[in-house]
């Protein structure tokens, strides 16, 4: 299928935004008051966003918020807020490489207010990396690309034949050399893009009688659901604020310094950040799960 003929929302419907929000806010204060903003804006139109579409609109929307450059170096245009501000808004990290990569990487997202998709499970397959003058070349198939499609630079890693080298690198996502399969369906999850990924069905029924409540809102399963969710929303902001000051804590220390992170704190940061995934799964799997 077709890039153009991919269903997507338009987005013009947000063009005011690029104007509005030209200015980029100048203390973490200012940049939770602008996330608040870009909620409000998407909460007025919710029920019309209720589509299986390509988010395209519902991207350029934090774009012009400037929330993508949120994590930025200020002399490449960006807010250089702390990590502590990072659960506000989606821009991956570029500190990976050298200082010189990692500098590189930071003026390209930046400068060009690029958002970034893609994703690197262990469940995945490698792609093959193969040498190409000046170049490599990256050759098979991922089946987790979190965001790709709507993306305009995609995450790539594999292992460089040959070796066990492994190598990460960021690539163009507007270009022949990658295709989506635009297969991603999920019973639930409107205006989402996941890339390639696998069908699953959920037979549900709504498990609602003899008990009439005037409002929906008051019948005591989605009571009951929505008081979860919330309860593993509030764990995960917690568990989200405390791998931020983890992440912070990390960044400071060796921001100047040549080294990196010891195996061992590498190893804990990441147990946090695992620990913020096993209670998301468990809240977005429990939608799923029919009472």
């Amino acid at each position: 299928m077709s890039q153009s003929s991919v269903p997507a929302t338009d987005p013009a419907i947000y063009a005011e935004y690029e104007i509005r929000w030209s200015n980029l806010p100048d203390t973490e204060e200012a940049w939770i008051a602008r996330a608040r903003e870009v909620s409000e804006v998407l909460a007025k139109d919710t029920a019309q966003r209720d589509q299986n579409k390509s988010p395209r609109a519902e991207v350029a929307l934090p774009k012009h918020s400037g929330l993508t450059k949120l994590l930025g170096p200020k002399k490449y245009g960006g807010g250089e807020q702390s990590w502590n501000v990072y659960r506000y808004a989606a821009w991956l990290s570029s500190s990976l490489g050298t200082p010189e990569q990692a500098d590189r990487t930071n003026q390209l997202i930046i400068s060009n207010n690029y958002l970034v998709g893609g994703a690197v499970n262990p469940r995945d397959n490698n792609l093959k990396i193969t040498p190409d003058g000046n170049h490599i070349v990256f050759t098979g198939n991922k089946h987790f690309n979190i965001g790709g499609v709507v993306s305009d630079l995609t995450v790539l890693e594999g292992i460089l034949n040959g070796t066990q080298d492994r190598i990460f690198a960021l690539a163009e996502t507007q270009q022949p050399g990658i295709q989506f399969a635009h297969n991603w369906h999920n019973i639930g999850l409107r205006l989402t893009e996941f890339g390639k990924h696998e069908d699953r069905e959920c037979p549900c029924f709504l498990p609602f009688g003899g008990d009439n409540k005037e409002s929906a809102t008051d019948e005591f399963y989605i009571l009951e659901r929505y008081g979860n969710f919330f309860a593993h929303l509030r764990a995960t902001e917690v568990l989200a604020d405390r791998a931020g000051d983890r992440l912070s804590g990390l960044d400071t220390r060796y921001q100047a310094q040549k080294s990196g992170p010891t195996v061992q704190e590498r190893g804990e940061v990441a147990e946090w950040v695992a620990s913020i995934k096993v209670v998301h799964r468990c809240r977005t799997q429990s939608y799923f799960w029919c009472i």
